[in-house]
């Protein structure tokens, strides 16, 4: 039983090249992690130009954007060329 555990272990890791047998990352695994945490990420920080707007490139996904203490999540598909967030802060009369 111990050894088709193995050969299954065997098979499946490697099918997904990401982890060697005793679940060991490989360089697949670190590159997948990077891609993943560092370079798929879109981390940006700006201000406002004269006319109120920032711009940023950015890839497609789900973002959690904040501005004067105001908080909004938008998604970012592959079907948007470009998409503008109102982030206007209400004026008090």
């Amino acid at each position: 039983m111990r050894q088709d555990l193995a050969t299954q272990a065997h098979i499946w890791v490697c099918a997904a090249a990401v982890l060697a047998l005793l679940a060991i990352p490989t360089p697949a695994a670190d590159a997948y992690v990077n891609l993943v945490t560092r370079e798929w990420v879109t981390n940006a920080t700006g201000r406002t130009g004269d006319d109120g707007l920032w711009q940023t490139p950015a890839f497609f996904g789900a973002y959690r954007i904040t501005a004067c203490s105001m908080e909004k999540t938008v998604k970012f598909t592959h079907a948007q060329k470009d998409i503008t967030i109102d982030m206007s802060i209400p004026l008090s009369n």
